[in-house]
């Protein structure tokens, strides 16, 4: 009987230490840009201005997730900004994305200037970043879960395409 509450105490820790670690993620944000700066060399906004541009955003919407908040309904939560970029000679969702997430990096580690209301780089804060192909053009998720991070992050991209 002893032999079983050691093993199923064992087996609790592990779960709940595997279970905790695999879903938050306590870097701080200057460590994130760090573990992300070898994949960055080259990386500029120089090497993709048409990713950088205002004019290149076709329109700007809130970034939403449903979460269940309840057996039956779920609840919206504004998680950042979606971007819609229109197409241009050699932007892949790849090439966005690497791009994007570098100029992040360089904001972060102080050896690129941000954009004036950058919609890509936060400074002091890791956003999540997600391009996609999307019909002829493309979408960039720029998302947080903190709900003022979400709401200045928006802020930021609709001030970004309207200054075109």
């Amino acid at each position: 009987m002893k032999a079983n509450r050691v093993l199923l105490s064992v087996w609790a820790t592990c779960l709940a230490g595997c279970h905790f670690g695999a879903f938050w993620d306590f870097r701080s944000p200057a460590e994130h840009a760090k573990d992300n700066a070898s994949r960055c060399t080259g990386y500029t906004i120089a090497k993709n201005p048409a990713v950088f541009e205002p004019a290149s955003v076709e329109k700007v919407e809130p970034a939403i997730t449903h979460v269940a908040s309840g057996p039956i309904q779920d609840e919206a939560r504004l998680r950042g900004a979606l971007l819609y970029l229109g197409p241009a000679p050699n932007l892949t969702r790849e090439v966005i994305q690497r791009a994007v997430e570098c100029h992040e990096v360089h904001v972060l580690l102080g050896s690129e200037q941000e954009l004036p209301s950058d919609p890509y780089a936060l400074p002091g804060t890791w956003l999540d970043i997600d391009a996609q192909s999307q019909g002829d053009g493309f979408t960039v998720a720029v998302r947080s879960d903190d709900f003022d991070t979400a709401q200045h992050v928006l802020e930021r991209a609709r001030q970004f395409v309207a200054s075109r």
